[in-house]
């Protein structure tokens, strides 16, 4: 694991402001001198408990990643797309099965699936490059089919799985190196079986920060403009990817041709033993929590729904405050005039 190099932030504005050049106009948190780059020191070790999809990825410095330029020309040499339509794609699942999921009687749903996604997978990390396949690194493909969104990319765990299956084909595009676990998982583990409070806040991360596009085309000059903060593209098709690959595996444990997908929840009608479910997803994917919820009540009615098993426990309510307590209690005093 590389370590991360920090600058002070007069340092960095010091430096640009006496090294001019076009390369600095986006970036007044990082910079390369000597061709090693310096992130800013303020920013990679603040330790603000407020937590926003921003803050949360630009202290991990692996997961800046360095190559999109290398990365949109490979995209742009394999996959066939018009200028005006160009952009990275993400897995997701065109095929369902034929009935609505709102109709489907039961449902099972991962517990904050993108935060164990990232603590417990593989996630690409900047730095080299590869373009032939690397057994050692994180693979990525462009999938075409039916059965997911096409030319959508896909990492090795999904590109097996639908080549296995005869559900598309998959053309290789690049490797990078991975890592499995960083801060910014375990902040986001933590927050999440914390309490409600915590939990709502990863719940309302921006999420769509990380598919912000590092080349955005502009139409009106028939070109393309580089965002070079926005470069955390692969960090969402790794996760996306990722998603797709357990809900798939987990579907096919239900074993119901009418299964439809939402996100990180499968909707199914076949009454399948509770238990069997249980443990055969924790056996294929011990890391994760989920929840089972038949949403007819067992009636058949679907006012409502009742959770037939949940694998974490219900989380407490977030502490109160005691600065709010103090302000009250001495607004109250004032009020009555005992100060």
């Amino acid at each position: 694991m590389k370590k991360t190099q920090t600058i002070k932030k007069t340092e960095l504005e010091k430096y640009i402001e006496e090294n001019p050049s076009d390369d600095f106009v986006w970036y007044r948190t990082k910079i390369k001198i000597n061709g090693v780059l310096c992130y800013r020191e303020d920013i990679v070790s603040d330790k603000s408990t407020k937590s926003t999809a921003q803050s949360l990825i630009k202290k991990e410095a692996e997961y800046d990643y360095d190559y999109m330029d290398k990365v949109y020309s490979i995209l742009e040499e394999k996959i066939d797309m018009p200028a005006e339509q160009f952009h990275i794609r993400y897995a997701h699942i065109r095929k369902h099965g034929t009935k609505s999921t709102h109709s489907l009687k039961n449902e099972l749903d991962l517990y904050s699936a993108f935060p164990h996604i990232i603590k417990y997978e593989k996630m690409p990390i900047a730095g080299k490059l590869y373009e032939e396949e690397n057994p050692n690194g994180l693979n990525f493909y462009r999938y075409n089919g039916e059965f997911l969104r096409d030319n959508c990319i896909i990492t090795d765990d999904l590109a097996k799985y639908v080549t296995d299956k005869g559900l598309g084909t998959v053309t290789f595009l690049f490797a990078t190196d991975y890592k499995i676990g960083s801060n910014m998982a375990d902040k986001l583990i933590g927050m999440v079986y914390k309490n409600k409070k915590t939990k709502a806040e990863v719940k309302e991360l921006h999420w769509g920060y990380y598919q912000k596009r590092y080349l955005s085309y502009i139409p009106e000059d028939d070109c393309f403009g580089k965002n070079p903060d926005y470069n955390h593209e692969l960090f969402m098709v790794a996760i996306e990817s990722q998603l797709r690959y357990i809900m798939l595996n987990i579907s096919e444990i239900i074993g119901d041709d009418n299964c439809g997908f939402v996100k990180d929840a499968v909707h199914y009608d076949k009454n399948i033993d509770v238990d069997y479910v249980v443990k055969e997803v924790k056996k294929m994917f011990p890391n994760y929590d989920f929840r089972i919820i038949d949403k007819t009540c067992g009636d058949g009615s679907f006012e409502g729904g009742k959770i037939v098993y949940k694998s974490y426990p219900d989380l407490p309510d977030a502490p109160r405050s005691h600065h709010k307590k103090k302000d009250v209690v001495l607004y109250a005093a004032k009020e009555a005039k005992i100060w």
